[in-house]
Order: structure tokens, then sequence, then C-alpha cells
């Protein structure tokens, strides 16, 4: 029976399994309440970890680890400033909980924040607000949270969270902020962080609903050669910044299996533009360049919005996707229901598939400005179909140096050039000349797609109806995965038997009119 007092008062259950801890022990110090709280080096000092779940004031299986208040780190440290011990277990990970506006800062970290390392199964949840920043790391002259600029790192500047040797991990609501400020205008030092990184040893790993803005990379997935298997990043916010979302192998023979990149809005690189293009911005970027590396199915990347401006000639692509031309394998990507929208100008355009192998299927794409797609290389063998392509001035619908297309029908290509598509080394003037060439694009149209802000086509659009029904792939699929093709942007199924629409999103049909020949009966 819990005592009458404890129910006044509000007593802890001493197998809650909650330990809270603050910069300074607080109150009575025993970590059962922010009040109450243990020191931070706590969580660093693993004879206070124990593989028991329920033993006092030790993390362990099911522990959650509450952060309360405000974390001052070193400047430039050289050791993570939150370092996990021990693994949960699949049933009972370990947590790491922000409480309400916890903040951990320090002027420049050049170092990871928190690191899990190499354990497993752990949660580091950001709650409702949770923050990591730098408030003085950025480019000379630059304008940081607490004044101009004074830590401009030729190397390292840090990473929000950090992952390594890990597996059944989830990174989710923490708000990683201003590691480097970048100018813009001719600072050519590294500024190399990411607001989170894997580090490429790990399986399982879950990365969603963040907001990170002003690193080098947003989050950065590096893969290894232990055949990782299984990341995804979804739902996150991720603005200024070179790379939105990037990784590649690590060495030769490295190697991931399962990649999901959903829901993601990511915008604004130009300042990370530098006089000499030392980096080459990219909404989303991976990359398998080493001998025997691969990146393998099921691999879609959809939903995502990439916007803004990318600058004048520091961009590669919105998506960009690239393999070596030496053993290396990226197969069976599915692209679809994207929108993205380049401000600026892109060497290698809005979807850039660079010497990517067989079965990449390329569907219900918004994309607008710069090349539509780059389908190139060795292998290349790309299905294109239901996607639309506008931009305000006319431009170039493809650019494919080698035969890198199987088929390509029902896209909307507005506003083309007099230089319209780029094939195998050959021009071809207009959708006429393309069709009649290549046998491509038989049911394509080139009409302007009327789309409203939010790019969804207007009432009357001719995006509405003119596509391909692809149940047929979807159908029965995994959601998360390609099953979420049956359905657009928003969510909305498409149907499972008419005429799917054009682009991202689908559009407002006229609602049926009502039958003819009725009246009223009195009776």
């Amino acid at each position: 029976m819990v005592p009458v007092l404890c129910i006044a008062l509000g007593c802890r259950n001493s197998n809650a399994n909650d330990v809270y801890i603050a910069q300074f022990a607080t109150g009575l110090g025993g970590g059962s309440d922010c009040e109450n709280a243990l020191p931070y080096n706590f969580f660093n000092n693993a004879g206070k970890w124990s593989g028991v779940t329920g033993t006092g004031d030790a993390i362990g299986p099911g522990t959650t680890v509450h952060l309360c208040g405000i974390f001052t780190g070193p400047i430039g440290g050289t050791s993570p400033f939150l370092r996990f011990q021990g693994s949960g277990t699949t049933a009972n990970p370990i947590r790491l909980l922000f409480e309400p506006n916890a903040v951990i800062t320090s002027a420049y970290w050049g170092t990871t924040v928190i690191d899990i390392g190499n354990v497993s199964n752990v949660i580091v949840d950001g709650g409702s607000n949770g923050l990591i920043q730098a408030t003085l790391g950025g480019s000379p002259g630059a304008l940081c949270l607490e004044g101009a600029c004074q830590y401009s790192p030729t190397t390292y500047a840090g990473a929000g969270v950090g992952i390594g040797a890990s597996n059944n991990v989830e990174i989710k609501k923490v708000t990683v902020s201003n590691l480097y400020i970048h100018l813009g205008t001719g600072d050519d030092l590294n500024g190399n962080s990411a607001g989170i990184a894997i580090g490429g040893l790990g399986s399982d790993i879950s990365i969603h609903d963040n907001i990170i803005h002003d690193v080098y990379a947003g989050i950065w997935a590096q893969y290894d050669e232990r055949k990782e298997s299984n990341y995804s990043i979804y739902g996150n916010h991720i603005y200024n910044v070179n790379w939105g979302i990037a990784g590649g192998d690590a060495r030769a023979g490295s190697s991931l299996s399962g990649l999901l990149v959903y829901g993601n809005q990511i915008h604004d690189f130009v300042n990370w533009n530098t006089s000499s293009n030392t980096f080459h911005h990219d909404g989303i970027f991976f990359w398998a360049q080493q001998t025997g590396s691969s990146i393998r199915a099921p691999i879609a990347i959809y939903n995502n919005t990439i916007y803004g401006n990318f600058g004048s000639a520091n961009c590669t692509a919105g998506l960009y996707l690239q393999k070596g031309y030496s053993g290396q394998t990226i197969d069976s990507v599915f692209v679809f229901n994207n929108v993205i929208d380049i401000s600026g100008w892109c060497g290698y355009g809005v979807i850039a598939l660079n010497n990517i192998q067989s079965n990449s299927q390329i569907f219900n794409n918004t994309l607008s400005n710069g090349l539509l797609f780059g389908p190139s290389g060795q292998g290349s063998a790309a299905v294109l179909a239901n996607n639309v392509w506008l931009s305000a001035q006319p431009g170039q619908g493809m650019y494919s140096t080698e035969a890198g297309i199987q088929a390509s029908d029902y896209n909307d290509w507005y506003n083309l050039s007099v230089n319209a598509f780029y094939y195998n080394s050959m021009w071809y003037k207009s959708l006429a000349n393309w069709r009649t060439s290549t046998g491509f694009d038989q049911n394509s149209i080139t009409l302007f797609p009327n789309l409203n802000l939010a790019y969804q086509p207007r009432l009357g659009s001719p995006l509405i109806g003119a596509g391909k029904n692809l149940t047929s792939i979807c159908s029965g699929q995994p959601n998360p995965g390609i099953g979420a093709l049956c359905f657009d942007a928003a969510g909305r199924p498409r149907h499972a038997s008419e005429a799917w629409d054009i682009g991202a999103y689908q559009g407002a049909r006229p609602a049926p009119a009502p039958p003819s020949g009725l009246r009223a009966d009195p009776h």
C-alpha cells in the first residue's frame, strides 16, 4: 500500500527507472526530479551504469535519463559532452530525454555533443523543444548568436548527435543549430559540422522529426564494411546547409541495404557558397565510390520538399545519386512524390542519377528550374513517368550523355527551350523530335501545369487524369517504402483503377453532376 503522505506529496516510485541530471547537482542531488538532479557527469561515469532494471540511481535498460535546464559545455572540447556508457535492450531501450526548455550550449563545440558511440537500443528524444547549439562558431565577419563569430575551425566544428557501431537507435525531435554559421561570401574554411552523424557501423537507425540548421551537413549517413542495413531518415526540417541529407561509403567494400528518405523539408544553401566553389550544394546526396561498395534495395526517396536558394555555380543537384565505374552498386532506386524547386543554378540539375544501375524508377515528382533529369553513365536505365517539369524561363528537360533511359512517358515537359533534350550525345529540339527519334514520351504533354503555391494542381489543371496508373507497382508493398507511391505527397490515396494525376500532388476534381430527370415526390 502506498502511504497517504506519498500520495499527497507526489513521491516517486523507486522502480520508475527515471534519472534526472543537470549541469550541477540540485537540491538533494539524488536524481529523483529536476529539483533534485544529479550532476551531468553522472551520465559519463561508466560505474553508474547497470544492466539491472530499476536499481536506484543506476542507468540501465528501461531507464529514462532526463536533461534539466541549461548545460554549458567547454569551448572546443576534445571529448563528447555526454557519452552513452551502455546499451538497452530491444524491449527496454535507454532514453535520453530533454525536459522542456533544456539546452546544451557552448560558444564552439569542436566535438560531438551527445555521443551514442558503440552501444545499442537507445533513444535520444528532444521532447517538446530540446536544443543543442553553438553561439560563436562561424565564418570570420559573420554574426553569431552572441555577437561576431569568434571560432572558425579549419577541421571539425562538431556534431549534435553522433552514432557509432550502434544498432536500434532512434534520434527524434532534437533541434541542432548554429554549429557553424557560414557567411557565404568567400569563406573557404572547412566548417565541417553535422546536425546528426551516423559513423557507419550500425543498423536499424531512425532519424526523424528533428530541426537542423546552420551546419555543413544536416544529416550525415555514412556506411561501412560491416554490411549496415535499414537507415530511415524522415520528417526532418533542415536549412542553411551545404548538404541537407548526405552519405557515402567509408571504405572499399562498404555496404548499406535499405535506405528510406522521406517527408523531409530541406531548403536554402546559398550561405555555404564560396568564392572558389569549395562546397557543392545538394539537397539529398548519396554515393558509392570505392571498390566493391554498394547501396542496395529497398531504396526509396519520396515525399521530400527541397527548395530555396542554391546559390550560383556552387550547386550540384537537388537530389544526386552517384556511383563509380569499378564494381560499385546502387540499384533499384525509387524516387517519387518529391517537390524540388531550385532557385539559382545547379550543374547537374534537379534530379541527377550518375551511373546508377538498372531499375531506377522516377515517378510523380514535381520539379522546377534547371535540368530535370540527368540519368547517365554505365548501366543507367531509369524509368520516368508522371513527372511535371516547370520553369519560369525556357529550359532543358534532360541531359544524359549516354543511353540512360529505359522508358519515359506521361510527363509534362512545360516551357522547354530550343534545346529540349540532350540524350546519348545527341540534341533533340522539341518534344515532337524527341518522340519521333527515341519513341519516348508518346503520351506526354507540354502544357502549363496550373499549380497553386503549394505545388498542387488547381481545378482544371491539365495534370489531372493525364498520368499513368502505377498501382501495380506499389500495391501490396511496404509503407513506409514503395507502398507510399499509392498515395500522393499529402498522403491521399491515388486511384486504384483510374488514370493518375501527373506530379507529387493530386488535383481538385469537379463534383459529379447530379442525375438529370429527377423531381420531388409530394407523397
